[in-house]
C-alpha cells in the first residue's frame, strides 16, 4: 500500500485575489467620497468659526479697551481683517499678515448690509453692541452657514440654513452649533 500524496494548499486562487481586490476597490472608493464631503464641510465650517472667532475679538477689545472696533471685510479678494477707531479714523489693527483671514475660493459670503466703498463693515461699540445682522457662508452642494445676532446686545452666533429659517420666526432659542 502507498502513502497517499497529500496536497497542501499554499497559495490563492486567482479567483480569490481578485475578488479580495475588488472588496478593497468598493471600500476606498466609498471612503474616498465620503472624505470628499467631509473636506468641503470643513472649509465651510471652518470658514464660520473663524469669522465668528474675528466677531467676537472685535467684541472683547472694543468693551476692553472703550473704543470703537469694526470687522471689516473685502469681498472682491475674500479677505477680513479688524480695525480700531482712532482720532484719524479707523486703522487696522493688525501686527502681522497672519491677522489678516481669507476665505477659501470655493466660498461665497452674503452680509445684509450694504457696501461701503467695495466693504462690508460690523462695527462693534465700546458697550459691545452692535447692529443685527446676518452673514451668510456658502458652498455648492453643502448647507449654508448663517453667522447672526437678532439684537444689538446678543453675541452672533453660527446657525445652519434649514434651522436658522425655522427659528427666525420664532427668535434664535437654538443651541449654537459652535
Amino acid at each position: 500500500m502507498q502513502p497517499r500524496a497529500t496536497t497542501s494548499r499554499h497559495a490563492f486562487t486567482l479567483l480569490e485575489l481578485i475578488l479580495v481586490l475588488l472588496i478593497i476597490a468598493i471600500m476606498l472608493g466609498v471612503i474616498s467620497a465620503r472624505m470628499t464631503g467631509f473636506h468641503k464641510r470643513s472649509k465651510l465650517d471652518n470658514a464660520a468659526a473663524m469669522t465668528l472667532t474675528m466677531m467676537n475679538q472685535c467684541r472683547y477689545r472694543a468693551i476692553n479697551e472703550g473704543t470703537t472696533y469694526r470687522l471689516a471685510i473685502e469681498p472682491e479678494k475674500r479677505r477680513a481683517w479688524i480695525e480700531k477707531l482712532t482720532p484719524s479714523g479707523y486703522k487696522p489693527a493688525i501686527v502681522t499678515d497672519a491677522e489678516y483671514f481669507t476665505w477659501d475660493n470655493t466660498l461665497t459670503l452674503q452680509i445684509d448690509t450694504p457696501l461701503e466703498n467695495s466693504m462690508w463693515y460690523v462695527p462693534f461699540r465700546p458697550d459691545g453692541s452692535t447692529d443685527p445682522m446676518q452673514i451668510v457662508i456658502e458652498q455648492s452642494g453643502q448647507t449654508p452657514r448663517y453667522i447672526a445676532t437678532a439684537s444689538p446686545a446678543e453675541p452672533f452666533r453660527v446657525y445652519v440654513a434649514d434651522r436658522l429659517e425655522l427659528e427666525m420666526k420664532g427668535g434664535f432659542d437654538v443651541p449654537d452649533v459652535y
